[in-house]
């Protein structure tokens, strides 16, 4: 098991993502983009732990006026973090609803594994962006 370490420095890290991703200019349109978040340092940091994020505010084809926060979660290996823990990130990285100590992600959430990528994904509409 791996220890969550949120220092002023992993804050800072996650700030600066957050801050970069949900500019207009930097949201990640499937259709358009073409570079994954994933590949890109401004969108991905490692925290302490080798917790590895990677978060973007999405476009998505199937809804096209509806921005999605999208965060994904890994550590190395061939492992999965724990779920608490990426609730907790994706707390940090601007996702509502959640209230520490829930073991469940909020309704609105969706999650899942991707065994895959080795990560843990976590999707959320981004209300606050609605287009018109």
């Amino acid at each position: 098991m791996r220890a969550l370490i949120l220092d002023e420095e992993a804050r800072s890290k996650i700030k600066a993502i957050k801050d970069y991703s949900e500019s207009k200019d930097h949201w990640y349109n499937i259709m358009k983009s073409s570079e994954a978040p994933g590949l890109m340092k401004e969108h991905s940091c490692v925290l302490t732990g080798g917790l590895r994020c990677v978060f973007s505010v999405s476009m998505s084809p199937k809804s096209p006026k509806v921005p999605f926060r999208h965060l994904s979660v890994s550590v190395p290996g061939n492992r999965i973090p724990h779920p608490i823990v990426v609730w907790f990130i994706a707390d940090l990285f601007g996702f509502t609803g959640w209230t520490m100590g829930e073991e469940n992600p909020p309704k609105d959430w969706s999650c899942h594994v991707d065994h895959d990528e080795g990560c843990v994904v976590v999707i959320q509409k981004y209300e606050q962006l609605y287009l018109n």
